[in-house]
């Protein structure tokens, strides 16, 4: 049993395919929500702003076709600004929502215990936020996909601000995007170990 367990450990994920999601302006499901608006939406914004002692969170869906074939998930964010360095945790929404009618006061549950989380900043100009989340895809795979929500994993007093899929007139290709790591291979150094583990 020992030798099957330490086997396991020695194969790498290897991408066999892959797949770029990046949905445009019109196309893309993504929000932000915020406690001082709790009523307002903001699901046609050109950015959306995450953190301030968490009273501005970001949600994000995918639609992935043929879910069950892919093996791992990252997730990219743009970033335009983030004063300072903060924790940022992706968590699995757990029931539906829409990005023109989520709000604050509406918002969907999501599991307390982020897939991720990402220690990122300051920035100062645009660049990519990147988390891997194939615990997520692991659980839509088993249940339903619902998507993710951002939000700052402690209190800081200042936000990240970043672009959602409404900013494609304005920046096109800095939309979220999800990369799909399609099935899995043993590489040669890999399946050597493999070997040598059971003689």
């Amino acid at each position: 049993m020992l030798k099957i367990i330490l086997c396991m450990m020695l194969i790498p994920v290897v991408c066999v395919g892959d797949t770029w999601l990046q949905p445009q302006a019109g196309e893309g499901l993504d929000a932000m929500i915020s406690s001082v608006e709790p009523y307002e939406n903001y699901g046609d914004e050109i950015a959306f702003d995450i953190g301030y002692y968490d009273k501005h969170r970001g949600l994000i869906k995918f639609e992935i076709e043929n879910i069950g074939i892919y093996e791992d998930a990252v997730l990219y964010l743009t970033c335009e600004y983030a004063e300072i360095e903060a924790d940022y945790g992706i968590h699995i929404i757990t029931e539906d929502w829409s990005p023109g009618t989520v709000r604050w006061f509406n918002q969907p549950s999501f599991q307390s215990t982020p897939v991720a989380t990402v220690t990122f900043g300051p920035v100062s100009d645009t660049t990519w936020m990147e988390a891997d989340i194939v615990d997520a895809l692991y659980y839509w795979q088993d249940t339903a996909n619902h998507g993710v929500l951002i939000k700052q994993a402690g209190s800081y007093d200042a936000v990240g601000v970043f672009l959602p899929s409404e900013i494609t007139p304005y920046k096109p290709g800095f939309e979220p995007k999800l990369h799909l790591c399609e099935g899995n291979a043993v590489s040669p150094v890999s399946l050597g170990a493999l070997k040598a583990a059971f003689r």
